[in-house]
């Protein structure tokens, strides 16, 4: 007899992996990493527990936008944090002068 052929370079995914509409062989009862899914459409989480179906291309262009509008608005907060925290200070200080029995200046 013929040595058996060697086992394939597929590797079993976890079955929480979806790879489209693969089909189970007989010899691999387990989806595997020789199943390719359609990766020409990705669905990208747009917010508030939706998803939009995007190419490559414009998932790249969105995250991008993104990423930037986040950016911008962290920065925003960054600093309405920093002036909020210098009159945070600014009263802490008053109190402190009013309770020593001094008068703010």
């Amino acid at each position: 007899l013929p040595p058996p052929p060697p086992p394939p370079a597929c590797l079993p995914l976890p079955p929480s992996v979806s790879t489209g509409f693969c089909r189970p062989t007989r010899r691999h009862r387990h989806r595997s990493l020789c199943c390719r899914p359609d990766t020409s459409w990705v669905y990208v989480s747009v917010g508030l527990g939706f998803h939009a179906q995007m190419t490559l291309e414009e998932a790249v262009r969105f995250s991008s936008a993104r990423e930037a509008r986040l950016s911008a608005a962290a920065d925003e907060l960054t600093d309405r944090a920093a002036r909020l925290k210098a009159k945070i200070k600014l009263v802490i200080g008053a109190i402190d002068e009013v309770q020593r029995g001094g008068a703010p200046t």
